[in-house]
């Protein structure tokens, strides 16, 4: 999955105004895209609108908050690659 932007009418929120809104879409060459928040009992992706009503797909969330907050996003990425290695290779299993 990727985050795609595209061209929208322009609005005006109470905290941010855009000419944009966004979608996921399915890209098999995308690098890694994780949630920003997941339901500990079952691992599923928790997105809400402004009130705290949970919804269940992306498109689900006003546009306000999917312009307005990001939801998905490549966060992990370099503790994965990068950082994770380097504190496993300086603290070596001990028996």
């Amino acid at each position: 999955m990727a985050r795609c932007p595209f061209e929208a009418p322009a609005e005006q929120f109470q905290y941010h105004s855009t000419t944009k809104d966004r979608r996921l879409v399915a890209d098999p060459t995308a690098s890694g895209l994780w949630a920003r928040f997941y339901d500990l009992k079952d691992n599923s992706v928790v997105l809400a609108t402004r009130d705290s009503r949970r919804v269940a797909r992306y498109e689900d969330i006003p546009r306000e908050r999917r312009t307005g907050y990001e939801w998905y996003g490549s966060w992990p990425e370099r503790l994965l690659s990068k950082e994770y290695p380097q504190w496993k290779a300086s603290h070596p299993a001990t028996p």
